[in-house]
């Protein structure tokens, strides 16, 4: 049983919320974290307000966030406190060029923008390992791990398609969504919904959207803070305190066991005394 069956009831009826009243205008609970490489910054996103602004050491985009912020760029990259404060250590720089990152906590990911191949790296973004093409050159950009389904979700530069597909690169289901040059894409372990920006807005207010992992338009925000900022990277901080899949089965499992001998003891009938 996967994660993401735990959210279906909720997903349909936000589903018919939606259906009836359209997107919400509200934006991520958790922090979203998004690279802006040629202003070369990194910007904090809660809710409708950018809570922090801080400076990168250079020119990098591709993100991985776990209790650290770790980057990357044709340079090399850095490692960040949540807070925005570089801890002094360094990152690899990539051979080729990527605009996005994520991790699943034992590799980082990255799309290489040029070919559309995902690769898999270390966790400083050191020996790229190539595991398979996502689309054709300059199609693909954004990418986020979805810890539920243990997949890679990528997203569209000259479409607007949003894919995700396992480790092994099989296609596990695609929907598009109405923008095309699609930034930022970023996995929300909390309530397991797609964030992204588009480069279509740059330049005025930037508009992030939120979708289930079904193809349903949820949310959107505008950050007139963001006004300019070319963000191409995003990502949530992945938590290890969410179980694998496996540990919620075996938890689902283990809660109908204890249901299913207490229904026994209250239905089995007492001895009489003699």
């Amino acid at each position: 049983m996967k994660i993401r069956s735990i959210f279906l009831c909720a997903l349909i009826a936000v589903a018919g919320c939606a259906a009836l009243t359209g997107p919400s205008e509200a934006g991520p609970i958790d922090t979203l974290y998004l690279t802006s490489g040629d202003q070369t910054q990194i910007e904090a996103v809660q809710g409708n307000s950018v809570v922090n602004t801080f400076s990168e050491t250079g020119y990098q985009y591709p993100i991985a966030v776990q209790s650290t912020i770790v980057t990357s760029g044709p340079s090399g990259g850095a490692q960040y406190t949540l807070s925005g404060t570089p801890t002094g250590t360094t990152t690899a720089a990539l051979p080729f060029n990527a605009y996005d990152g994520t991790t699943n906590g034992v590799n980082n990911f990255v799309v290489n923008f040029d070919n559309g191949t995902i690769y898999r790296t270390g966790l400083n973004y050191s020996n790229p390992t190539a595991l398979f093409n996502a689309s054709n050159a300059f199609s693909v950009m954004g990418i986020t791990y979805d810890s539920a389904n243990n997949s890679l979700w990528v997203s569209g530069w000259s479409n607007n398609k949003i894919s995700d597909y396992s480790l092994t690169g099989v296609l596990l289901t695609s929907f598009t969504v109405p923008v095309s040059d699609i930034a930022s894409l970023a996995y929300d372990q909390t309530d397991g919904t797609l964030w992204f920006g588009t480069q279509h807005d740059l330049g005025s207010s930037r508009t992030l959207y939120q979708y289930s992992t079904a193809g349903l338009q949820l949310s959107t925000a505008q950050y007139s803070g963001l006004a300019n900022d070319n963000f191409l990277g995003g990502e949530f901080a992945l938590s290890s305190a969410v179980p694998e899949p496996s540990t919620w089965a075996m938890m689902i499992l283990g809660f109908a066991g204890i249901g299913f001998l207490a229904y026994r003891r209250k239905s089995k009938p007492e001895m009489m005394a003699v």
